[in-house]
């Protein structure tokens, strides 16, 4: 019985961690990725586009964090990481195909640290859910 909780508690942990590192590395990545020099209807936009992954992380983390943990939270959690990774596999080969520092996708250690961050984060939410269904 109290090895059952502990497992479960883990899980619950693993959980938590995937989804702090995605929000942050989707805050991190608006961030890097704002861009001042466009007029500001485009800024607004852009900036709405990149934080949105995070915004929607962070609604849906404190539905699943609530204690009440209805399984369409996360659900929604892992549509959202999982479009994270669709949208990396496209961004990073453009972002590697064009050495010009200004193109679109990533370029330097600064870009690739929420990239990073993101990629593991995904794969530590899918790993807590794995365990959730194993257990």
């Amino acid at each position: 019985m109290a090895t059952e909780i502990v497992r479960r508690s883990q899980a619950g942990r693993l959980e938590v961690l995937g989804l702090l590192m995605m929000v942050a590395a989707w805050g991190w990545n608006g961030g890097t990725f704002s861009q001042p020099d466009l007029p500001l209807s485009t800024q607004v936009w852009v900036t709405a586009l990149h934080y949105l992954p995070c915004g929607l992380l962070i609604a849906l983390g404190a539905v699943v964090l609530s204690g009440q943990s209805p399984s369409w939270a996360r659900i929604g959690i892992s549509v959202v990481a999982g479009l994270g990774v669709a949208a990396l596999a496209i961004i990073v080969p453009i972002g590697i195909s064009n050495p010009d520092p200004n193109s679109f996708g990533p370029h330097n250690f600064a870009d690739y640290v929420p990239v990073v961050l993101i990629l593991t984060g995904v794969a530590t939410w899918f790993a807590a859910l794995l365990r959730r269904a194993v257990d």
